[in-house]
């Protein structure tokens, strides 16, 4: 995989509180923007820039046929150079309650794209318009025809006393039989500088680690990747039917990879009308440990309850700790970066033939 922290900025995108077993249910389908293609606000183009950068990403037998991204403007980045690369995270001016960029998508397929782009600062959803527009709404949805790309400026709600961080996440509404069960949901997290950062040794010591040739020759997945599982940790059996997704049995809980290393991950649910809700906060994940997290019964029920698209999001390496990571990877106190996040889709449940 060839390596270049900017452009994978651009491209790999492809009241917070403990859950008692309540969903937090504040918003519906009507604070979701759509917009539509008669419009000036969604203008298409020929031109595929990302596209054709993407071989500088990663090596594929196929090539790629679609680019979500979002692109921060100037007077809202900043960056600093980790092994030679750069690295690129968000300021907010002292002046400014939001920041502005663009969402792109490249859609070199032979159909159109159902897309839902969606922002997150921390754990809450980051209320979204197109730019100069008067209304603010928890996400947008557009379609992007076949062979074509659109830009989209839009401005981003963001609060000062909130989570330093935003992620970026481009919902695309697959058809059922082109969904796999544990796929991660494609999205990309920005440290989002809000104050003053102190980045100490005694920061980095909690993110560093050594792994030797043997075990990263062997290594798989480094991240805690979640996956759906039933009781103590049994895995999601998925089927299709009809050309739809379902379970053979209830979730009730998730099973996390193990990993070479240690790390601390939070776990929200949220939703396609951005409702959240943190369900698990500060676990640890040893060194080797592979670790399965029930749900409460309360939780699994509402999951169900509900009838709209439903995610789970599992993130370390919070806020700060997301530029920690980039310097202990600068500096040689580890062999790669380890900020994640995680995000699979839930599916509904009906017993298999």
């Amino acid at each position: 995989m060839k390596r270049n922290l900017m452009f994978i900025i651009l491209i790999i995108i492809v009241l917070s509180a403990c859950s008692d077993g309540q969903l937090n249910n504040e918003y519906s389908e009507k604070d979701v923007a759509t917009l539509s293609n008669d419009g000036t606000v969604l203008e298409g183009s020929k031109d595929f820039e990302l596209l054709s950068k993407s071989d500088q990403i990663a090596e594929s037998s196929v090539p790629f046929t679609l680019v979500k991204a979002f692109v921060p403007d100037d007077d809202f980045k900043n960056e600093i150079t980790v092994r030679g690369e750069a690295f690129t995270f968000l300021t907010l001016p002292e002046n400014k309650d939001h920041l502005t960029g663009n969402i792109i998508v490249e859609n070199n397929k032979d159909e159109k794209v159902e897309m839902q782009a969606l922002f997150m600062q921390g754990d809450r959803t980051a209320k979204v318009r197109p730019k100069e527009d008067e209304k603010w709404s928890t996400s947008i949805k557009y379609d992007v025809p076949p062979k074509t790309s659109i830009t989209l400026p839009v401005e981003i709600s963001i609060e000062k006393e909130g989570q330093g961080e935003l992620s970026f996440i481009p919902l695309e509404d697959l058809a059922d039989k082109e969904q796999i069960g544990n796929e991660n949901v494609s999205n990309y997290r920005f440290f989002l500088q809000l104050d003053d950062v102190t980045i100490d040794n005694e920061k980095l010591k909690p993110l560093s680690f050594t792994l030797s040739e043997e075990q990263m020759s062997s290594l798989k997945d480094p991240y805690p990747s979640p996956s759906w599982s039933t009781n103590n940790g049994e895995a999601v059996k998925f089927y299709e039917k009809n050309e739809q997704l379902f379970t053979k049995k209830r979730i009730q809980g998730i099973t996390l990879n193990t990993l070479p290393y240690s790390t601390v991950i939070d776990v929200v649910h949220f939703d396609e009308h951005g409702n959240s809700t943190v369900l698990k906060e500060d676990i640890v994940l040893k060194e080797n440990e592979s670790k399965y997290l029930p749900f409460e019964k309360e939780t699994i029920e509402k999951l169900y309850e509900k009838d709209r698209r439903q995610f789970i999001k599992v993130t370390n390496n919070r806020e700060e700790n997301i530029l920690a990571d980039m310097k202990a990877l600068d500096n040689g106190s580890k062999p790669f970066p380890t900020s994640y996040q995680g995000i699979i889709e839930l599916h509904p449940m009906k017993e298999g033939e």
